[in-house]
């Protein structure tokens, strides 16, 4: 009984993580509309990291005392999930729109397994590499989506490249959250710690730019939209994701990069009533394809470990 429960916590987690990342793209298309990337962020992150600090004082987790070398980890786990990604990915997602960019940002399922492999000697075998040649395959066909009139062949490749170096940058990121995991760091300390700083570098982007617009629009959907992101999508999204690092396969723990484009290409054609393209059909089906070539092993070793 209590194993089920425990299976079902993990089930509710991992969907939880899926739609709220998958919702991301679309608030995130909302917010582009009426403010900058900077000041998009720095209100995101600058709320959820209010909330975590209200969060951190009122638990209080019983954990040892940081050493200055987690303080360092610490920073970085902010520096690569909390800002520099999202500048980056915000940034593509002017040139390419949210749901396309989050097909691109599947990419970083093949980004976890070569680091895993490079950081934690995580064996690569020829499922893994063909199952990774299937992903970058999907991400080709889902760019053959007619795109608007405006955006060029340039801006189409300098969005896709904004988005794949975002994706590496998490990956960095997830390889850190696993080294304050075996550390002992609880979830909370990590992300109130992260967003801190990351909230700390996304307001220094902002004041290194002179021309920055630093007007807050009042309306409805900026503010829901902004509001969604800081507590759904980032304090509860980031905490449920890293809250699976240790109760799930690592390669079972990929799926989520793999699902997230499905809820937002899915909202956004509801939202903004836009028409599914037959290449990102393709695209997303042999992306799919790849991750259940790469994944079947760990699938069925996770079930025996907590079945």
């Amino acid at each position: 009984m209590r194993m089920n429960y425990q299976n079902t916590i993990v089930g509710l987690l991992y969907l939880f993580t899926v739609f709220s990342w998958g919702s991301a793209w679309v608030a995130i298309d909302v917010q582009l509309d009426y403010v900058s990337t900077q000041l998009s962020l720095f209100l995101r992150f600058i709320i959820a990291a209010v909330i975590m600090v209200f969060c951190y004082q009122l638990l209080k987790p019983d954990e040892r005392k940081l050493t200055g070398l987690d303080h360092l980890f610490v920073i970085a786990l902010g520096a690569t999930n909390f800002s520099l990604n999202y500048l980056l990915v915000y940034e593509g997602i002017q040139y390419l729109g949210g749901s396309l960019s989050s097909v691109i940002f599947t990419t970083l399922v093949i980004w976890n397994i070569l680091n895993a492999r490079i950081f934690y000697k995580v064996k690569i075998t020829m499922s893994v590499i063909f199952g990774c040649i299937l992903g970058i395959g999907g991400v080709a066909i889902a760019l053959q989506s007619p795109l608007p009139s405006s955006i060029t062949i340039p801006t189409l490749i300098k969005g896709s490249l904004l988005v794949i170096c975002a994706a590496y940058i998490v990956s960095i990121g997830n390889m850190i959250a696993l080294r304050n995991s075996k550390k002992g760091i609880s979830v909370l300390t990590a992300n109130t710690y992260g967003m801190c700083w990351g909230a700390l570098i996304i307001t220094a982007t902002i004041f290194l730019e002179s021309e920055q617009d630093l007007v807050i629009p009042y309306n409805f959907s900026f503010t829901t939209s902004t509001l969604y992101l800081s507590l759904v999508c980032t304090v509860l999204g980031f905490f449920s994701y890293y809250l699976l690092i240790d109760k799930i396969a690592p390669s079972l723990f990929s799926y989520i990069i793999a699902l997230f484009p499905v809820v937002s290409v899915g909202l956004d054609t509801v939202v903004f009533n836009k028409d599914l393209s037959e290449q990102i059909i393709w695209g997303i089906v042999i992306i799919f394809t790849g991750l259940f070539i790469l994944l079947p092993r760990s699938i069925s070793s996770n079930r025996r470990k907590t079945g």
